[in-house]
């Protein structure tokens, strides 16, 4: 039951991240950072239930997870760019 439910987790995690990628190549931040919330979540809830009988992986879901925070930070940045409040240059 437990691997099961570690698989489907991991399975939505990938799926998620398939969609952000694919909203960041046509410029759709705003979903992006919506399913980049939603991989680390589901990243988050793998390691949960790896943690008993798969330490090791439960560690580099975690480390998924905060890859997956990463790339909203990423997002969130580019739709910043976009509304023209972006960090300016200095001269």
């Amino acid at each position: 039951m437990a691997l099961s439910v570690y698989l489907r987790h991991v399975n939505e995690a990938h799926s998620y991240q398939m969609q952000h990628e694919q909203q960041i190549s046509v410029g759709d931040y705003v979903s992006a950072v919506e399913t980049a919330r939603a991989a680390s979540t589901s990243y988050l809830q793998a390691a949960d239930h790896a943690q008993k009988t798969m330490p090791v992986i439960a560690n580099f879901l975690r480390a998924s997870s905060f890859e997956a925070l990463a790339q909203e930070g990423i997002a969130n940045a580019n739709i910043q760019l976009e509304q023209g409040n972006g960090i300016p240059r200095q001269s």
